[in-house]
């Protein structure tokens, strides 16, 4: 129902998967049409941090990956039916690249507010900060690290590159 809705909605160029699961060959079919593709999964956690493998597919293909992020156990169907097109609208508006995404993810799994859980998101959100070829967004993305943990950016720069 949700491609249906956004397609009634307007939004016309709109494909669905079968759950999660992307193929490398859904990948290269896409790249034939579009360079950009917004991911809208459902809005609960456990399906977004399952939808990454299927994301990366998209990345490693060339596509620029955005991913939408719903309201928490909504889908995009009961978006535009509650909230209606401006609203789904906004949320593409506000769609992050993949890398913050998985960032974020990494974020939402540990407690920061313990040392452990701290410690364990700084050794997850490094990996996820190599990922990326441009020192300027590796950059950026430290200062998100060091906002949230209080770790200097020498100290998140340090480990990044040892």
């Amino acid at each position: 129902m949700d491609a249906i809705s956004l397609f009634t909605a307007g939004f016309t160029n709109v494909v669905s998967s079968m759950g999660t699961a992307l193929t490398k060959n859904q990948a290269k079919m896409l790249k034939r049409y579009v360079d950009k593709v917004y991911i809208s999964y459902d809005g609960d956690f456990a399906g977004q941090k399952a939808s990454i493998r299927g994301l990366e597919i998209l990345k490693d293909e060339g596509l620029d990956v955005k991913v939408v992020s719903l309201p928490e156990g909504k889908d995009p169907d009961e978006v535009i039916k509650e909230s209606g097109k401006d609203a789904y609208q906004k949320l593409l508006d506000d769609a992050m690249p993949l890398i913050d995404f998985k960032l974020d993810i990494v974020r939402r799994t540990f407690d920061i507010k313990t040392v452990d859980g701290k410690r364990k998101y700084i050794q997850n959100a490094i990996r996820v900060i190599k990922e990326s070829p441009s020192p300027s967004e590796q950059e950026d993305l430290l200062k998100t690290v060091r906002d949230l943990t209080g770790i200097t950016l020498d100290s998140l720069k340090r480990e990044l590159y040892s």
